[in-house]
């Protein structure tokens, strides 16, 4: 008999639990009017809401919808403050089954993996096989069909108190199908729907190379007959046990490169997805020119470099960006910060620890406890001072200092540091030179 777990309606309603959901559902939001106001007797009304779920006058409220157009156009579905804290209580206590239920190899919205691991993962299956088998569901959440996912929850969940509120959830969105892009627990619970099919394919068709990152998901192997087969077995599989379709699949050689998670992967190499660099290469003048002429801020058009360089900073990708000329916007953005920066730093500790050299300390697990950026010693090829960054860290509780003009890093720390919180990372060197954070 498949096991069960008990996780108990009072548990996701502990008033400790809920202020914690709370916490989750409002960060980098509070300033929305509906926080605030729900914010200003925030004990109260998680008391209430506590209450409700306890007695079993909560139900999940209405959605509204928003039109998105990238990456792709979809709708996304929004509900009031109130019950996205319901929906986070919920996974706080469902998140620990669920990982252990989850394959190693499934990366979507899962702690610790994402698309940049996807991609790691991909370059490994690439290397070590001739074919790839690729599939994408169509209309992946849309298609959810409600009594499937809940017949799944009732076979691994036996709290009823528990699916009550599951139940309220999955079908608070009308018709047969559909878990609304924008709930919490719509990423967790289409995650949990495919897990059948994660492990139909490692157990039953014995396929060890294969990933899956939401609704895309590759098989890899040296036998083509192997995946030929594979692939008219899971395009039944799908529609009898999970009552979806696909909208691709693709058997090829894994020599042409394997597009997956946004970029394209080669044995020795990764690239862009092509409709990626494209929109970067077209997009980049345009916004530089509306920060120049003051239409955007130095601080937005820092965030949109970010982003592109997010996504560029794990691909080789170093003449392309030279090329749309992204390396030169970025010291031209680093020059006017480190102008701020030499007002600030007057009101800034100082650097404290032995220098080392950052070749010496990569891949190992530090804590970034301060930085500062600052010019260099060194000119670039047209004469202009180099900025370099000093990052302070803590390495089994002793300090000490790199300092480096790696612009990755340069953009990367001063992202994700977080003042009086240490930053808990790795440096890693990529193939082609450049040092990201992992």
């Amino acid at each position: 008999m498949p096991r069960k777990y008990n996780v108990t309606l009072s548990e996701v309603a502990e008033i400790n639990n809920f202020e914690l959901a709370s916490s989750q559902s409002s960060k980098g939001k509070a300033k929305y009017t509906e926080i605030k106001n729900f914010n200003k007797n925030e004990k109260e009304n998680l008391i209430i809401l506590s209450k409700s779920l306890i007695d079993k006058t909560y139900t999940t409220g209405s959605y509204r919808t928003k039109r998105i157009y990238e990456p792709k156009e979809r709708d996304i579905y929004i509900l009031d403050y109130p019950h996205r804290i319901v929906q986070h209580a919920l996974i706080n206590k469902l998140e620990p089954i669920f990982m252990g239920m989850f394959i190693k190899d499934s990366y979507a919205c899962i702690k610790g993996r994402g698309i940049h691991k996807a991609s790691l993962k991909t370059t490994e299956f690439v290397k070590r096989n001739t074919y790839c088998l690729k599939m994408d569901i169509r209309k992946f959440y849309p298609s959810i069909n409600h009594d499937i996912l809940y017949s799944m929850f009732e076979r691994k969940f036996k709290n009823k108190d528990l699916l009550w509120l599951i139940r309220d959830i999955i079908y608070s969105f009308p018709g047969e199908t559909n878990v609304p892009i924008g709930n919490l627990t719509s990423q967790w619970f289409g995650n949990y729907y495919m897990t059948p099919l994660d492990w139909y394919v490692k157990e039953t068709l014995k396929i060890k190379d294969y990933l899956r990152y939401c609704d895309d998901f590759c098989l890899y192997s040296n036998d083509k007959n192997e995946l030929r087969e594979a692939k008219y077995i899971l395009t039944d599989y799908l529609g009898n046990n999970l009552r979806l379709s696909l909208s691709k699949c693709d058997l090829f050689k894994t020599n042409r490169g394997v597009d997956f998670v946004g970029y394209r992967h080669f044995a020795n190499y990764t690239l862009l997805r092509k409709s990626t660099a494209k929109r970067i290469r077209r997009s980049l003048p345009t916004v530089y020119e509306q920060y120049k002429t003051g239409k955007i801020s130095p601080d937005k058009f820092r965030s949109i470099i970010d982003s592109y360089m997010g996504w560029a900073e794990w691909a080789d990708t170093y003449n392309y960006l030279e090329s749309i000329k992204l390396y030169d916007y970025r010291r031209e953005l680093m020059a006017k910060f480190s102008e701020i920066a030499e007002e600030n730093d007057k009101n800034l500790r100082k650097l404290e620890g032995e220098r080392v050299k950052i070749d010496d300390w990569l891949d190992k697990p530090i804590k970034i406890t301060n930085y500062r950026v600052e010019p260099s010693n060194f000119k670039d090829k047209n004469g202009k001072i180099k900025n370099r960054i000093g990052i302070e860290f803590y390495y089994e509780g002793v300090p000490r200092v790199i300092f480096t003009s790696a612009g990755t890093l340069m953009y990367l720390i001063p992202k994700y540091f977080k003042k009086d919180e240490a930053l808990e990372a790795k440096i890693v060197k990529k193939s082609d030179g450049h040092y990201v954070l992992e």
